[in-house]
């Protein structure tokens, strides 16, 4: 299917959808719920130190609820990544593909994802700043020159920028007597018109070395 992506730089503010959304919770309010049944994935009993994170991609112009996941299993001895294609027409969910690694997992990854924060979501107003900047109340201003004129000058604006269309991220992290979700929407496209942004700059680290699982060694 063809992948729609609209970018838009703006001076101000507009009332469009957040970047990222965090909630945090003792009680299991998961990502796609009937999805993650039909698939078979059930809410994990975990020990202390125990987690299981869920990374959902949806194509916003798709059928379906999601499209592609990564499940990160962690155990006292034993880390493992699986990725799930997830096939929908607009029936609904037809069916689903797991994907074991194409490379052997690193010893150091799950503490290379855990230093990108992938346990603690983000804080998305901070996000939101950075992407939607508030324009100034006074963008002018003036100044006496030497020879006695006077200047006006316009004060430098940051763009915000809003990209619509695209991809978005579900996360669900568990651990043991707590559950965390977030929400990205199209993570790497605002990174590259915000490379500055570090929150994003996590994100997009973590996807990336979970990619690089499935692709072929050199």
């Amino acid at each position: 299917m063809l992948r729609s992506l609209s970018i838009l730089v703006f001076v101000f503010s507009l009332p469009l959808r957040s970047l990222a959304i965090i909630e945090t919770d003792s009680i299991v309010t998961s990502w796609f719920p009937r999805l993650a049944e039909k698939m078979r994935l059930k809410t994990p009993e975990l020990g202390v130190g125990e987690y299981e994170v869920r990374i959902w991609k949806k194509c916003q112009l798709c059928f379906g609820e999601a499209h592609e996941l990564y499940l990160l299993e962690k155990h006292t001895n034993k880390f493992t990544v699986t990725k799930f294609n997830i096939r929908s027409n607009k029936r609904g969910f037809r069916s689903f593909t797991q994907i074991k690694p194409l490379k052997p997992i690193p010893d150091s990854l799950w503490t290379e994802l855990i230093q990108q924060d992938m346990l603690t979501p983000p804080d998305h107003a901070t996000i939101d700043r950075q992407l939607h900047p508030l324009s100034p109340k006074d963008s002018t201003y003036t100044s006496i020159e030497p020879d006695g004129s006077v200047s006006i000058h316009a004060k430098r604006q940051e763009v915000s920028v809003w990209i619509s269309d695209g991809e978005s991220y579900h996360v669900d992290v568990f651990e043991q007597g707590t559950y965390k979700r977030c929400e990205y929407h199209n993570p790497a496209d605002y990174l590259r018109v915000k490379p500055k942004v570090r929150e994003l700059q996590k994100f997009v680290a973590i996807l990336d070395k979970l990619n690089d699982l499935f692709q072929p060694a050199n």
